[in-house]
């Protein structure tokens, strides 16, 4: 019986040796792959015979024939084909690259140093024994895009010789050979290549004084590339769009030794509403937050309290911040925050190009900005961390003496300091003007009489009590008791207004109306046009709008390259299918390395659907969750919304698979609707981008189907460190 497993081993041996013999046996066979791959095929010569293959085929067959001693052999062609077969695109392949998000970088410009001509010319391009053919796209100086058939090899910073086929030859003489390039990007579909090539060596040669002459005799007569110009104000549609809808208020930090180191602060509307339920007091709220320690130099800090406490750690203090966690949650109606600081300095040449513009309306606002703008070295942004601690159970029992020593030293802050919002262009149909008059203001059976603050001819801004509970976009009625005894042919009581701004501050709402004009009669209209021009000369005129636009602009630009969360532009393509849009990128939030955790969100589009629906009032709002997410080492996400959870079992247990995953991010979301006027309303880049339209068509009308097409925005903050900090302490 011992026999038979060594016969087996004979056997099995046998078997192998046969067929290694014959796979080391000459193949006579041809590789014809013309017709077969999306990449161009070339002629190579191996074993006798010609075949036809693509660079990837090319490449591999090199490897396989330094197996065989350099022998093209069964074993070569057999493995060939098996490599093809596993390399092949798969059916679902094109759809999923479809569904891979498009990424925009939103805090940087793109500049060219040179301009580039739109010229098509046939090239050769070599890269060792490869050839390929292709063709330019656009040219000059020093850089050529060039598109070909899909290329496999090709790598960025590869280096290849160019031939310019028609440019060589010119009355029968030969001006210049090949030419070094290096490739400095490379974009792939399914069937093409577009490269964009430099030059290694742009001395002055024969080829570069030629080319040189070529491109000035050109420019008169061939269009320039503008796809920089328009993929900067594609850039500058969604970055405004994403500033109108910031999620989280932004703190302005002056000198370190300053005793009122808070300089400016903005809030937009979508996070005033995260400070609705406890923005009572929010003088007080500012006072508790360790902006001092932030101001020093602090980039991460925790912090939660009370109406009696307030404490703080580093977020590098995994201890502490257990701790102060642990009291948050044993705390009815504390507060959790995450402050986030970066250094900062506003562009001092924007900065004075700023106060010139304030200056023309206000010399004294211009030399404060200009003082401020000096002085301001970080940026804060406040994010609730409410929405992750739902379903958390503490892990100990913490009281505030144990947290003496993160108790958080009590600021001052400037009583007249005011939150004011990032638009980077105001429009006014009608001039506002200084009024001061008393009217009387209705709500079903609330009243209140008051003083406006400013007038036009068809809105007025006034100041109400704080509970009042006036909401955007509700109607109002208004009494004008002392403008009534200017005319007795119109009554001036019950007119309609609408509520078109609101700001929360110091225990008073502001509130921004416009009159109803169609539910007024047309006298009534003109008498508020007629009193307005009447009185114009004596008027003293609220541009506050060139203020605010210029200094929006200022702060802006300083912004955007620190911000940390992720914008995701969510709409519906061409065939109505649901998706993101687009992920916006900055240097820090390095949105661009996650294409995988994007394209699982793509795959989330009923969910996001249903909950911009509950946003599809005449009410704007927004809905704040969270979302965890882990992902495997192939890059496979696992997804996970606080709603999912049934319990704090439920949610304990997969954060502790994300723990233990390759990747784990932890996100506060905030989803927030987007209408068609949003985009249409930033009419200044709108004319912008239409001026392109005749050099540009196709593009000009896909960006603005596109922005057509915007349905919400969610933001993602990357609150990772504070779940990990907790569940691992």
């Amino acid at each position: 019986m011992a026999e038979l497993p060594d016969r087996k081993q004979q056997n099995q041996a046998f078997l192998q040796e046969l067929e290694r013999q014959r796979l080391s046996k000459t193949c006579l066979r041809i590789i014809d792959l013309r017709g077969k791959v999306a990449g161009e095929c070339q002629a190579y010569e191996f074993g006798g015979r010609v075949h036809y293959l693509d660079d990837r085929a090319y490449l591999l067959v090199k490897q396989l024939m330094s197996r065989f001693d350099g022998r093209y052999t069964v074993g070569v062609y057999e493995t060939l084909f098996k490599a093809l077969k596993q390399l092949a695109p798969g059916p679902d392949s094109g759809s999923a690259s479809e569904a891979l998000p498009q990424t925009l970088s939103l805090d940087k410009s793109i500049e060219r140093a040179e301009a580039r001509i739109v010229f098509s010319t046939p090239v050769q391009l070599r890269l060792d024994d490869v050839l390929y053919h292709g063709h330019t796209v656009d040219i000059a100086l020093n850089a050529i895009r060039v598109s070909l058939r899909r290329s496999y090899s090709l790598q960025a910073q590869d280096k290849v010789s160019v031939a310019f086929v028609d440019f060589q030859q010119q009355d029968g003489h030969q001006l210049f050979g090949e030419v070094m390039y290096q490739v400095i990007k490379l974009e792939h579909d399914v069937n093409h290549t577009s490269a964009v090539l430099g030059r290694v060596n742009n001395n002055s040669d024969s080829f570069t004084d030629w080319l040189q002459q070529w491109l000035d005799k050109q420019a008169g007569q061939r269009q320039q590339d503008v796809d920089n110009e328009i993929l900067n104000l594609q850039a500058g549609f969604y970055q405004r769009l994403w500033l109108s809808q910031l999620s989280t208020p932004l703190l302005w930090l002056g000198e370190a030794d300053s005793p009122e180191p808070l300089l400016a602060f903005h809030l937009m509307p979508t996070a005033r509403e995260q400070l609705a339920s406890w923005q009572g007091l929010q003088i007080d709220w500012l006072e508790k937050l360790p902006l001092m320690a932030l101001a020093k130099g602090a980039g991460t800090v925790i912090t939660a309290f009370d109406q009696t406490n307030s404490f703080s750690a580093p977020l590098v203090q995994t201890a502490a911040v257990s701790k102060i966690i642990n009291w948050y949650l044993s705390q009815t109606g504390s507060r959790l925050l995450l402050l986030s600081a970066r250094s900062v300095t506003l562009d001092k040449k924007a900065s004075q190009s700023a106060a010139a513009t304030i200056a023309e309306v206000d010399a004294e606002q211009s030399q404060r900005s200009l003082y401020r703008a000096g002085r301001i070295q970080r940026r804060v942004t406040v994010t609730d961390l409410g929405p992750a601690m739902q379903q958390v159970i503490p892990t100990a029992s913490v009281s505030a003496l144990q947290l003496k020593n993160l108790q958080t030293l009590k600021l001052f802050i400037d009583a007249g300091l005011t939150p004011e919002t990032l638009e980077a262009y105001i429009q006014r149909d009608k001039a506002r003007y200084y009024i001061r008059t008393p009217v009387s203001v209705s709500l079903g059976d609330q009243q209140w009489s008051v003083t406006t603050l400013d007038a036009s001819a068809d809105g007025l801004a006034i100041s109400l009590p704080a509970d009042s509970g006036i909401k955007l976009n509700q109607r109002l009625l208004i009494d004008f008791e002392r403008w009534q005894t200017l005319t007795d042919k119109v009554k001036l009581t019950a007119i309609p207004y609408q509520v078109k701004n609101t700001l929360y501050w110091q225990g008073s709402l502001r509130l921004g109306l416009q009159r109803i004009k169609s539910n007024c009669p047309e006298s009534l209209n003109q008498f508020f046009d007629w009193v307005i021009r009447k009185n114009q000369e004596k008027l003293n005129a609220n541009q506050d709008d060139k203020i605010k636009t210029a200094e929006s602009q200022l702060f802006s630009q300083a912004l955007l390259p620190t911000l940390e969360s992720v914008p995701l532009f969510l709409g519906f393509d061409s065939e109505g299918q649901r998706h993101i849009q687009l992920v916006g990128e900055t240097e820090h939030n390095q949105a661009g390395a996650e294409p995988g955790l994007w394209q699982a969100l793509n795959a989330e589009q009923l969910r996001l659907a249903e909950q911009l629906k509950q946003l599809g009032g005449s009410q704007p709002g927004s809905v704040r969750t969270s979302l965890y997410a882990y992902a495997d080492h192939s890059d496979n996400w696992t997804l996970a919304f606080e709603e999912d959870f049934l319990n704090s079992r439920d949610k304990a247990l997969f954060i502790q698979r994300g723990l233990a995953a390759a990747k784990f991010r932890v996100f506060i979301a905030q989803l927030s609707q987007l209408r068609n006027q949003d985009s249409e309303q930033q009419a200044d880049l709108m004319t912008q981008l239409m001026q392109w339209r005749p050099q540009r068509a196709h593009k000009v009308a896909s960006i603005r189907q596109q922005l057509s097409h915007l349905l919400g925005l969610l933001e993602l903050t990357d609150i990772s460190a504070v779940i990990k900090a907790f569940y691992q302490a």
